[in-house]
């Protein structure tokens, strides 16, 4: 995991600029939700993250697009699903 996106996902959560606009969460198993919409106030614009566990493959999208997204570390950080902006177990 490249140091900048974790540097980058932890300055959002610092600036308060992740808001979690819905979440489901199963009755029982982990606290964390299994389908989510939140917003991301960046640079340019606001981005809109999601994350869908209902379908064979759970996947996290971003309007930015970007492959190693930010955005979807902050939400994932503070949603505590895993991500590649956790620094690495030693």
């Amino acid at each position: 995991m490249p140091r900048d996106l974790r540097s980058k996902a932890l300055g959002y959560l610092r600036s308060g600029a992740v808001t979690i606009l819905a979440a489901d969460f199963f009755e029982t198993g982990p606290r964390r939700p299994y389908r989510l919409t939140a917003d991301v106030v960046g640079h340019r614009s606001t981005w809109r993250v999601t994350r869908d566990d209902t379908s064979t493959a759970p996947a996290w999208w971003c309007t930015c697009r970007s492959e190693e997204c930010a955005h979807v570390a902050a939400v994932a950080l503070v949603t505590g699903h895993a991500t590649s902006a956790r620094p690495l177990a030693i």
